[in-house]
């Protein structure tokens, strides 16, 4: 590491899931990188979160949302917070990921290789099954996920780094903003990186930063929820960085989408199909409507 150290502060975001919070401020606080500030972005729970929190880490900030705002809104939170206090980077780590000791550290080195890098990504092993990798940098597509078997250990530049350890660079946050509200969320990390390629930046993977990761921990699987934001978030990005035609090509693209989830449903593990089928029909009809943001509530 370089004898002056930049400020990394790392924002972890928590809703209702206090035992894997916990966890995951225990492994960053085993990180080896000594420059580093904390931040809890409490997203409204209505749990005993913050008082279990507060009490187990009471020199860590905890921010709280009145409301659940989403993973855009809520790690906005914690961004705006850090860059307030000088922070050089900032990495958003989800809180059912939990960082190596030495993972901050490579993420930290690697940025401070080349400027123009805007985000770094990591090594994402499956929590209950570390042989198997989830990410590596960018996420596996759902069910295609190889074993960790040397294939994924060189540095590369990807598209985007997934959000569940993204490191972010000051000047290119203060250069092309935070991220986009009106995902909520699903899809903010990417739409960022794309933004950010287009401003010249790079996207890195460090194959030495390893996070593990409890999927879905904190967004509940293949839920109604997640195909409703899946296709409405969809949808807008493409629509967002020019992959949705215009016209009628843009009704033609969203149901060749729509069509593809409700496939997808049908062959997927989870609660009612039916349900699920139609916040999928849903997101797409928002997409139309313009409805973007925090979600409806009953799906």
């Amino acid at each position: 590491m370089p004898t002056h150290l930049p400020l990394l502060y790392v924002v972890v975001l928590n809703w209702n899931n206090p035992m894997d919070t916990l966890h995951c401020l225990e492994c960053v606080a085993r990180s080896s990188y000594l420059q580093l500030q904390i931040v809890v972005v409490d997203n409204g729970s209505s749990d005993d979160s913050v008082v279990r929190i507060r009490t187990a880490f009471p020199d860590y900030t905890l921010l709280q949302n009145r409301t659940n705002l989403g993973y855009a809104s809520g790690n906005n939170s914690g961004i705006h917070y850090s860059l307030k206090r000088g922070a050089d980077y900032v990495v958003l780590l989800n809180n059912d990921a939990f960082v190596k000791p030495d993972t901050l550290s490579s993420l930290v080195l690697t940025a401070e290789s080349d400027v123009t890098i805007a985000a770094a990504g990591c090594k994402v092993p499956f929590y209950d099954t570390p042989y198997r990798l989830w990410a590596a940098g960018e996420a596996f597509p759902h069910g295609l996920y190889p074993l960790d078997d040397g294939r994924f250990d060189t540095p590369r530049d990807i598209t985007y780094a997934a959000g569940c350890c993204i490191l972010l660079r000051r000047v290119a946050l203060e250069q092309i903003g935070l991220l986009d509200p009106r995902f909520f969320c699903y899809f903010e990390e990417q739409d960022w990186c794309l933004r950010a390629t287009n401003a010249g930046y790079r996207i890195v993977y460090v194959p030495e930063a390893v996070v593990y990761h409890r999927v879905a921990a904190s967004s509940g699987g293949f839920s109604p929820l997640y195909h409703y934001l899946f296709v409405r978030n969809y949808l807008y990005m493409s629509e967002k960085h020019g992959r949705v035609g215009l016209h009628i090509w843009r009704i033609h693209d969203a149901l060749l989408v729509w069509l593809r989830e409700l496939l997808r449903i049908m062959m997927a593990p989870g609660p009612s199909r039916l349900r699920r089928a139609w916040a999928a029909t849903r997101g797409a009809l928002d997409f139309f409507y313009g409805r973007f943001g925090v979600p409806p509530t009953g799906l």
